[in-house]
């Protein structure tokens, strides 16, 4: 065939990379039985990333995970290509990464193999343009492309395994340190709660014996005769006073704090302290008399109740 009936032929070349760095490689009669990578021909109307998808899907049945342009070569006369080995491809050549390496061949090829790229370059079955390319591009200490854009190669994905450890790392003691403050905080409040409960007892227990006090001067107010206008002001006086000491029982109970039984309970230790003993016909250890009122604050006792029983 003359030069003036040949064409440049468009098409794409596939390095095909799993997540262990490997390149998959296909054995190929259209390169004499060597190994070599899925390539075709773009077709008219589509783009050269659809042609990737399209070859890949065709090939190998596998899924892009993500497609990269790597750089442009030319192959021209290339006589490892037997198949058209006059032919002119203008190859536009991608790095596709894939999570799945379940390859299931068309019959352009005969087998596959997974290869590390150092390994590719120890094999007499593999064509040129891999070798260049894995010598290029995975295995490069630059690691760019001809177009000055990153090729993701295995050393790539390698540094990308390691960022996101780091990455898990870094989560999970940020996640701790979280829970961490979350706890630290509860154990705060739970502090300022218990500060504050004590505060309020203190001025509480301070308060109860002026209130235990109050009490014990008004159970004893005279008698008083109603009828007598003297004795009636005294009563309305004595009335008041008594509201006053109301206002004071009512500011315990919201505090929830309530007095203790005694008279006619039977004697608790947890609850009462005996300061005495009386004959009676009680049932022994019956309360009989309350010396001193006791307190309890939420079910718990806060002041003991002083009593006579009953022996």
């Amino acid at each position: 065939m003359s030069e003036e009936n040949m064409q440049v032929i468009p098409s794409v070349g596939i390095y095909i990379e799993n997540k262990k760095g490997e390149l998959l490689l296909v054995k190929s009669h259209k390169w004499n039985g060597k190994y070599a990578v899925p390539a075709g021909k773009i077709k008219y109307g589509e783009t050269a990333v659809e042609a990737v998808e399209r070859e890949l899907e065709e090939e190998t049945g596998l899924s892009p995970k993500s497609v990269e342009f790597v750089d442009n070569i030319d192959m021209i006369k290339d006589l490892e290509f037997v198949y058209k080995p006059e032919a002119h491809y203008a190859s536009q050549r991608f790095q596709v990464i894939v999570s799945n390496t379940d390859v299931v061949l068309n019959d352009e090829a005969e087998s596959f193999e997974w290869v590390q790229p150092e390994e590719i370059l120890k094999r007499d079955d593999v064509v040129t343009i891999v070798k260049d390319y894995v010598k290029k591009h995975m295995l490069s200490k630059d690691n760019k492309s001809t177009q000055g854009g990153p090729a993701w190669g295995w050393k790539v994905n390698k540094k990308l395994s390691t960022l996101e450890q780091e990455m898990l790392e870094y989560k999970a003691g940020w996640q701790r340190a979280q829970a961490d403050y979350k706890n630290l905080q509860a154990e705060i409040d739970k502090k300022k709660s218990e500060w504050v409960k004590m505060s309020e007892l203190q001025v509480l227990s301070d308060f109860m014996p002026v209130y235990d006090n109050f009490k014990k001067a008004f159970a004893h107010h005279p008698e008083l005769d109603v009828e007598n206008e003297k004795d009636k002001k005294v009563k309305n006086w004595i009335d008041g006073v008594g509201y006053i000491m109301k206002q004071f029982g009512d500011v315990l109970k919201n505090f929830d704090i309530e007095e203790i039984k005694t008279v006619g309970e039977m004697f608790n230790p947890e609850m009462h302290e005996a300061l005495g003993e009386e004959e009676s016909e009680e049932e022994e250890g019956t309360i009989l008399k309350e010396v001193d009122v006791g307190y309890m604050m939420k079910g718990k006792v806060i002041k003991v109740a002083k009593v006579i029983i009953a022996k």
